[in-house]
């Protein structure tokens, strides 16, 4: 019927020259469904209040990155097979244009930028990157060459593994392939929510909406931004970006200093912010479930 939507079992996506295909399980979502309506640990869309609450681990969940602790908890791969933990240093490119892939990195702690580079200079961001997620997908479509930058934006750990490596799982595990769709999936609708924030959503509203997923992202209230960085992202002037963060300070909503930005009140943040938030977090919900009290320290070298 003209003027309605309707359910679409299956989308196809381009993302620069690359086609990805996702399938929606409905069934995939059961328990995202569950996550409402639990008490006041959770707010509308399943997220934790800023409680000092978390979500029950039902899995066993040991690498600090959402994806990888699905991949371990289900299948039988085993954590020797994950690489060596490096360190990322803040502008560090981890992968660069039109070069391919020769590692995949699968953050723990740190923020990556996926970016798009104009020949007059300017850059757009597209997308982040943190723990529930990996970064370097091109190398699943076979290696081919990519035309986006990846970007350290706050330093920290990543599981560093050689793409080769990760194309044998993809090949021969089939729940590896279904959750790697469903991770691309979420990554897909965030971009089609984000091109609805910007054109009717205020700045603030769009402010609020990328501080909050950063900080979860990073699991951590204190997001080390700066007011430059959430400008790249948003897509909009700096200043405007230092507008709406002190009108949010002065109501005691986050507070500031150059490169860093806490988070005061989660709740108040997350009601000013828009419905992109909850609909874009709802769709990582499944990733977002690891283990924070994991801090191991071994194995870790330069990137």
């Amino acid at each position: 019927m003209a003027g309605k939507l309707q359910y679409v079992p299956w989308m196809v996506v381009l993302f620069r020259g690359h086609v990805c295909a996702a399938t929606h399980n409905r069934q995939d979502y059961s328990t995202l469904r569950d996550l409402r309506g639990k008490g006041p640990e959770h707010n509308l869309y399943g997220n934790r209040r800023a409680t000092g609450w978390r979500p029950p681990i039902s899995r066993r969940a040991t690498t600090g990155n959402g994806f990888l602790d699905i991949i371990i908890a289900d299948s039988d791969i085993e954590e020797e097979r994950l690489g060596s933990i490096v360190n990322l240093a803040k502008n560090q490119e981890l992968i660069k244009d039109s070069a391919h892939v020769q590692h995949m990195y699968f953050p723990i702690d740190a923020l990556i930028s996926l970016r798009c580079d104009l020949e007059s200079g300017y850059t757009a961001e597209f997308g982040q990157i943190g723990r529930e997620g990996f970064v370097g997908f091109s190398a699943l479509m076979g290696n081919v060459t990519t035309q986006n930058t990846a970007i350290v934006q706050t330093e920290g750990r990543a599981y560093r593994i050689s793409s080769e490596a990760i194309q044998t799982i993809f090949d021969t595990s089939p729940r590896f392939r279904r959750v790697t769709l469903q991770y691309m999936q979420a990554l897909m609708q965030e971009a089609a929510q984000s091109v609805i924030c910007n054109r009717f959503h205020s700045i603030t509203q769009q402010f609020c909406r990328s501080l909050l997923l950063a900080a979860d992202r990073l699991g951590s209230e204190t997001v080390a931004l700066t007011h430059e960085q959430l400008a790249v992202a948003i897509g909009c002037r700096r200043e405007a970006v230092s507008l709406a963060a002190r009108k949010l300070q002065s109501e005691g909503l986050i507070r500031y200093a150059y490169g860093h930005i806490v988070i005061v009140d989660r709740p108040a943040l997350e009601a000013r912010s828009c419905e992109c938030y909850g609909t874009v977090r709802l769709g990582f919900a499944m990733f977002f479930h690891v283990d924070q009290s994991d801090s191991t320290d071994t194995n870790i070298e330069g990137a």
